[in-house]
């Protein structure tokens, strides 16, 4: 379609006017398809900034010949140069992470502006908690596994808060992700499927929360969403429709640097 034609001639400039840059010894094939392994194009700029064409994916030059040194060009990335919640260019987690007592990442200035909760583990005990930058290691000190993210969506079985912030991250359907637990223990993974019109439109943050009421969840915490947003098991794979590819389908995974993982 035009989208698609648009799209991909930009790319395609975008890599010829790059191409003499690249060094010649720099290894593009590692398993030797005869394929360049992936190429990323790093935007700048927030989601809600760009229009409907630039928003970070997966896809593939499935229609054109673009060469980088004699290797044809297929699978790229469209990533925002931060992606939110995590560094797209060194897949380094941009919130506060903790794993087995080692703290693996911090949350940055630029997160605190949704980021105002934490997901604590500890042996079966799941919390969700919420609270500054500040009280981390208050709230979580015998927690040895704890990742930050934001923004809290339930407590105690009601909304967050009164009123969601008026910025597009809020406002505009996302496909989104959260964790839920239930006044009994349960815990909860949630992810809903967006940027597929007519198939999955996604959730603004204010429709994520009133799933999570619905669901009958005490306590909600939103996580990183957009084509991050993927539910894998493993008797079926990826279950969910992660949209990078734009294709409703379950291939459309991105790569992200931690995982909330249930044996």
């Amino acid at each position: 379609d035009q989208r698609t034609e648009r799209e991909f001639s930009l790319l395609e400039r975008a890599i010829n006017y790059i191409a003499d840059m690249v060094p010649t010894s720099l290894d593009l094939d590692y398993n030797s398809e005869g394929l360049v392994d992936n190429v990323v194009f790093v935007c700048k700029g927030e989601t809600g900034e760009w229009n409907s064409l630039l928003w970070p994916h997966r896809w593939a030059l499935f229609d054109r010949d673009v060469r980088l040194h004699g290797l044809q060009v297929w699978d790229f990335n469209l990533q925002l140069e931060q992606g939110g919640y995590f560094n797209v260019s060194t897949l380094y987690p941009v919130t506060y992470v903790k794993e087995r007592r080692r703290v693996e990442g911090h949350t940055s200035a630029d997160e605190t502006f949704r980021t105002d909760g934490l997901l604590a583990v500890r042996g079966h005990k799941v919390d969700i908690i919420r609270c500054d930058t500040l009280t981390y290691e208050l709230a979580t000190r015998q927690c040895p596994d704890v990742l930050a993210s934001g923004p809290v969506l339930l407590l105690g079985g009601w909304e967050a808060r009164d009123e969601w912030p008026s910025s597009s991250f809020y406002t505009k359907r996302h496909p989104r992700t959260f964790v839920g637990t239930t006044a009994d223990g349960w815990v909860y993974l949630v992810v809903i499927d967006g940027r597929t019109p007519g198939k999955a439109d996604g959730a603004t943050i204010h429709e994520t929360a009133l799933i999570a009421r619905l669901l009958g969840l005490e306590n909600a915490l939103n996580l990183d969403g957009g084509g991050s947003s993927t539910l894998w098991t493993k008797a079926h794979g990826v279950v969910s429709n992660p949209c990078d590819n734009h294709r409703f389908d379950h291939a459309g995974q991105r790569r992200i640097p931690n995982i909330i993982l249930i044996k």
